[in-house]
């Protein structure tokens, strides 16, 4: 029995602290396992047959969540000013691409690519290019 994630919360609330999970044998392992599946399913549209596998113990579901991979991968080009310390003068600017799971993994990973010179800095990395 697939129910939808409003009816279900419905139901937590109506059942109180107890939430879905009742102390009957076959009713527990059923409802958690509609439950892991609305969950699953919800958050990533395509894991409920994975979750619905594992749902004797929370284990397997630990182990369901994390069969999850990721689907997409961020990219960023930044430019940076290389100052030189001597000075305190701007004497280049750097660009580099780099690549993470996130927007902000991306940026660090191509800020960590900028080439700088020996007794110089880098400083103001911008953004210059997100895809």
């Amino acid at each position: 029995m697939v129910i939808g994630i409003e009816q279900a919360v419905r139901e937590a609330e109506r059942k109180g602290p107890g939430g879905l999970i009742h102390q009957h044998g076959g009713t527990m392992k059923m409802r958690r396992a509609a439950v892991i599946a609305i969950a699953a399913f919800a958050f990533t549209g395509i894991g409920a047959p994975a979750a619905m596998a594992s749902t004797t113990t929370s284990a397997g579901a630990a182990a369901a969540a994390t069969d999850v991979s990721i689907l997409r991968t961020y990219h960023a080009t930044v430019q940076c000013q290389i100052v030189r310390i001597s000075d305190n003068n701007v004497v280049a600017y750097e660009r580099a691409d780099g690549s993470g799971n996130t927007e902000q993994a991306a940026k660090l990973d191509a800020e960590r690519n900028i080439p700088v010179p020996q007794g110089h800095y880098k400083r103001h990395c911008d953004v210059k290019r997100r895809w």
